[in-house]
């Protein structure tokens, strides 16, 4: 390998332990150099003017006094936010998803040189109304994460850069350089907001990729980072009990013989070790090589309350009723889902036939605890949730995704006798949508896409938006949320999915139409002639018979649908009605 792409490497791996030493310090640093400019302002505000606030022009004192007031408004909301946390909402976030992608052309063929994903976390307008201090922690740490993540991108794509031109192989054979910055939800409630992320990467003709690990910990109410110390009474203490429940990820395996190492690695990595508050306990993280052979892969270790009650101050405890969870598929994990303080070990597989040549599962298992299920199911890729309701039930739903995207969503629960299958639902999944980036400005890199995925996080059984892909006047993605019912089966809060997208169809005559209320989605018993030559965006569906759509007005109306081929608009031809129309397949 090449002299530069080795420094591109070392310089990907310090990077990598300054993302570790982020977990302890990037919210708490941040914070506080927050909490210092905060009384700077308010410092500054109060001072009397000086010879040098004189000699300001109209317009910067403009500018300082709007500071002033951003920041004074900063200063207020934490108590605020306190007030409305007892009984204020879940703090629901998206995760952003923005994608960078970079190739080049050698010998006639377009070559990927790189591609990466930055995840960026995003409160709901409900969750930052209540919640604006937390608000102002999560949009410096997604700063900070960009603008690492950035400059990571532009040193694999050097690196393959360089690796390309000294590339004497087949083009087909080359490797893309890859990036990734991944959020891991963890916990999210109205006490405290925990997260892990990663931060892998690969250069090309490197032998593997390297990976690093972050966490933040964040008091809902004040957006304020919870310290180590604030959880554990001995610090002292905490590195033998941690090397007692070191377990590797891929398979739950314990770690044994690890109490020197350990030791040593909380000696010099005290103020960046990689920690969650879970609603159990408190779970490290360590990356490969930091105290294992790579092949070991990522290690953890859970502490738990009820096993360790001397180890903990107990200003957090066990927390008690609802939660989801994500569960990373191909590998156990780790979580107490019946409240006995002891974790379960849960499993989503894949099912692969080696003989079938299909290149793509046939099967979904479910294990826990040595006690598993099995349904049939032909998919690519996976993703998973439990749902652990309010009254103790619990439930995964699984994501499946296969050919041209098409997603299905196969339900099981989880009871003392084992896992067993419920049902699945063609053609749904975990909400998601590509957004236009408003922001697009020639400060992007060249490679940059001018869109991101925002995907909708699944943080309570009893509201969650969930995707169906719909055929009516067009294809396209909707969305409505649920909650879990008693049976297990998603269901809905509202009448009506909201269409994904601004999809404009023209209207090719008039017609007659019954008008809807666009503040509530209901009819208004009214009707109206609908111009020719209207353009009307899609709005609703209730996913059967009707579609609402917004005229260029601001009115909103209902027709029918007919679901057969050809479909009907209130009897019209589908084609003589609207112009615009796109379907898939």
């Amino acid at each position: 390998m090449k002299k530069r792409a080795i420094a591109a490497i070392l310089a990907v791996v310090v990077m990598a332990s300054s993302i570790c030493a982020c977990a302890a310090q990037s919210g708490q640093a941040k914070a506080e150099e927050t909490a210092k400019e905060t009384e700077a302002a308010a410092a500054e505000a109060d001072a009397p003017e000086g010879a040098e606030a004189a000699e300001k022009t109209a317009a910067e004192e403009g500018a300082a006094t709007e500071a002033e007031e951003v920041k004074t408004e900063a200063e207020t909301e934490p108590a605020v936010s306190e007030e409305k946390a007892e009984n204020g909402p879940v703090p629901v976030f998206t995760l952003e998803e923005h994608n960078f992608h970079s190739s080049d052309t050698l010998e006639g063929e377009n070559v990927t040189l790189a591609r990466g994903t930055f995840e960026a976390i995003r409160l709901t307008d409900e969750a930052k109304a209540a919640y604006p201090a937390l608000d102002l922690a999560l949009g410096t740490f997604d700063e900070e994460q960009s603008k690492l993540t950035r400059e990571a991108f532009e040193e694999v794509l050097e690196a393959a850069e360089t690796f390309l031109n000294d590339y004497n192989e087949e083009l087909i054979n080359f490797s893309s350089g890859e990036m990734s910055m991944k959020i891991e939800p963890v916990r999210c409630d109205r006490e405290i907001l925990s997260f892990f992320y990663s931060n892998s990467s690969y250069y090309p003709g490197a032998a593997h990729g390297l990976l690093g690990y972050g966490s933040c910990n964040f008091i809902t109410a004040t957006g304020e980072p919870v310290a180590l110390t604030d959880v554990v009474t001995d610090l002292s203490a905490l590195a033998p009990a941690v090397a007692k429940n070191l377990t590797a990820i891929a398979d739950g395996s314990p770690v044994e013989d690890t109490e020197d190492q350990v030791k040593e690695y909380f000696d010099q990595n005290s103020e960046s070790l990689v920690w969650v508050l879970d609603r159990d306990g408190i779970v490290f993280r360590f990356a490969p090589y930091e105290l294992a052979p790579y092949a070991m892969g990522t290690l953890e270790s859970r502490i738990t309350f009820a096993e360790n009650p001397d180890l903990f101050t107990g200003k957090y405890t066990a927390v008690k009723g609802a939660f989801t969870r994500y569960l990373e598929p191909f590998r156990q994990n780790m979580l107490d889902i019946n409240g006995d303080g002891k974790a379960e070990h849960i499993l989503m597989d894949g099912v692969y036939d080696i003989d079938a040549d299909l290149f793509a599962y046939t099967g979904i298992e479910l294990d826990v605890d040595q006690s598993g299920c099995m349904e049939e199911a032909y998919f690519y890729e996976m993703k998973a949730v439990l749902m652990h309701t309010e009254d103790g039930r619990n439930y995964v739903y699984a994501q499946t995704g296969s050919d041209n995207d098409y997603t299905t969503l196969y339900l099981f629960e989880i009871t003392d006798d084992g896992p067993y299958s419920i049902d699945k639902l063609d053609g749904m999944g975990f909400a998601s949508s590509f957004l236009e980036d408003d922001d697009a400005s020639d400060a992007q890199s060249p490679y940059e896409q001018s869109g991101y995925a925002n995907r909708y996080v699944v943080l309570d059984p009893s509201r969650f938006v969930l995707n169906k892909q719909t055929n009516l006047m067009s294809t396209y993605d909707a969305t409505r949320e649920y909650g879990v019912g008693e049976d297990g089966m998603p269901v809905p809060h509202t009448d009506y999915y909201e269409i994904n997208g601004k999809r404009v169809l023209t209207s090719l005559q008039s017609m007659e139409v019954d008008l809807v209320d666009p503040a509530t989605g209901e009819l208004t018993g009214e009707t109206a002639e609908l111009p020719e030559g209207t353009g009307c965006t899609l709005w609703h569906t209730n996913g059967e018979d009707t579609v609402d759509l917004l005229m260029e007005d601001g009115r909103a109306f209902r027709v029918e649908v007919s679901g057969s081929w050809p479909q009907t608009v209130n009897g019209i031809d589908l084609e003589k009605a609207f112009e615009g129309t796109m379907f898939a397949g």
